[in-house]
């Protein structure tokens, strides 16, 4: 793996080709981030099968997810199609439901540029696809407490370029966790495992089964910025920030972990890029 590390955090970072045994077609595998902790060696991160080491298709850290691949219609390509940041994923998983590609493989990976400095790392990918052809740009970049994670797409074909993006960070589970977030609709929509405190604060409902743990879609926050925090006793806390209006926010959570998700997607013309970040301060 790669680290990055200062005085107070540590993080490490999958290389895309050495750890390519914990890398699948799901997350995008240019600067994944694995673990953040401590300088004294104390884990801020997990996964939904934490501290086991997890499936592909799960994962830990703080991995990111382009959720769609590029494509008309899914039968009309028999082999494979193209996961943005992932690279050519065997298409046979995907013929009764397009949007799961849980038992897909990767069958040509994207080949990572990879540039170290002392407080950064960059990864950079050029992808082609049908009448797609775009570059990928992935940059960590850790700054005292804050690690801020950016990505850039710029589109270098003839045709407009769709992208839906989220975010799945992974924090230790803790039943008296707290969740804090800016702009928060409110109340939560009825659901039996997260719990509407005071306006803007969730809390994991205490006597829920989390072992089969639970998805909560907060799909009217689209437009809105994402600024939240984390909290829960003997974990420090931790605050996150987007860049970008929001597509829709998810909560999901199991007895290994708790993930906020802030969803983005859009357009982009030929010869045009975005470019958008989400930062951690512990």
């Amino acid at each position: 793996m790669l680290t990055l590390s200062n005085r107070l955090l540590e993080v490490s970072v999958l290389h895309p080709l050495e750890d390519g045994h914990l890398l699948g077609p799901r997350y995008c595998s240019g600067c994944s981030i694995w673990q953040v902790s401590t300088s004294t060696g104390r884990a801020l991160l997990a996964g939904p099968e934490y501290p086991a080491v997890p499936s592909v298709i799960n994962g830990q850290g703080t991995p990111e997810v382009f959720q769609h691949t590029l494509f008309d219609d899914p039968e009309s390509i028999p082999a494979a199609r193209l996961i943005i940041g992932a690279g050519l994923v065997e298409n046979s998983a995907r013929r009764q439901n397009r949007e799961s590609h849980w038992d897909s493989r990767v069958i040509e990976p994207c080949q990572w540029a990879i540039t170290r400095c002392a407080d950064s790392i960059t990864m950079a990918t050029s992808q082609h696809y049908q009448s797609w052809s775009f570059e990928l740009h992935r940059d960590l970049r850790l700054e005292a407490s804050t690690l801020h994670s950016t990505t850039l797409l710029r589109n270098l074909g003839r045709t407009e370029l769709p992208f839906r993006w989220f975010a799945h960070p992974f924090f230790p589970f803790h039943e008296a966790l707290r969740f804090h977030i800016e702009n928060l609709l409110w109340p939560l929509p009825e659901n039996p495992a997260f719990a509407s405190l005071e306006v803007g604060a969730v809390a994991l409902r205490k006597g829920y089964h989390w072992s089969n743990g639970y998805f909560l879609d907060l799909v009217d926050h689209r437009g809105m910025r994402f600024d939240a925090r984390i909290e829960a006793p003997d974990q420090g806390a931790v605050r996150i920030q987007s860049s970008f209006p929001l597509l829709k926010l998810a909560l999901w959570a199991n007895d290994k972990t708790f993930s906020p998700e802030p969803f983005y997607a859009g357009r982009i013309g030929p010869g045009l890029s975005e470019q958008w970040s989400v930062s951690y301060t512990f």
